[in-house]
């Protein structure tokens, strides 16, 4: 009777307190204990997918901005489009865009780009002034400014890019509106 008296107690406490007493008293972890230790797990494999697919969007970026870039050199290339730095050219004295933007406070942010398009340089202003209106009615009057050089050329750009797709799109864009002239040429800024 004893026997069954200690069974019937084990039944009792089992039904109780479930197969974790027998794991505490064993020295093994409890099913809470185990929970949490599947849930870090877990936690931490979704964590290791995202830095994956983190990795593999850059990846992927950096394959479609080297396309792009070949193809830019290409069109560049087969259209015979001249690039030439500023420091070739004498250096820039002036460049309109960056006092447009700082002074007076536009809603657009110069960003120090490296590129421009050049639709045309002159020696006497009001040429470049009359090229400058003819291509700002194209987009905007803020899309053309004028660029100063050292050696007392004015050239007529358009708004920078940081890079070179971004000249090309500009190029494309004009050519598009019928109004890209036959020598025009990038301006490198550094």
């Amino acid at each position: 009777m004893k026997k069954s008296y200690i069974l019937l107690a084990l039944v009792v406490m089992m039904t109780i307190t479930g197969c974790d007493f027998f794991r505490k008293l064993a020295g093994r972890p409890t099913s809470a204990e185990i929970e949490v230790k599947r849930q870090e797990m877990v936690a931490d494999l979704e964590a290791k997918a995202a830095r994956q697919k983190a990795i593999e969007d850059s990846l992927a970026l950096v394959a479609r901005n080297e396309a792009d870039s070949i193809e830019a050199c290409r069109y560049i290339q087969e259209n015979k489009i001249r690039i030439y730095t500023a420091a070739s050219l004498g250096g820039i004295v002036y460049d309109e865009y960056e006092e447009m933007v700082v002074d007076p406070p536009l809603d657009v942010t110069f960003d120090g780009g490296n590129y421009r398009v050049i639709v045309g340089s002159f020696k006497e202003k009001r040429n470049a002034d009359r090229k400058r209106t003819e291509i700002g009615t194209v987009k905007d009057e803020f899309w053309a400014h004028h660029v100063v050089f050292r050696n007392g050329m004015i050239a007529v750009a358009t708004e920078p890019h940081d890079k070179i797709q971004g000249a090309v799109s500009g190029i494309r864009f004009l050519k598009g509106c019928g109004v890209c002239p036959e020598d025009v040429w990038i301006l490198k800024i550094k």
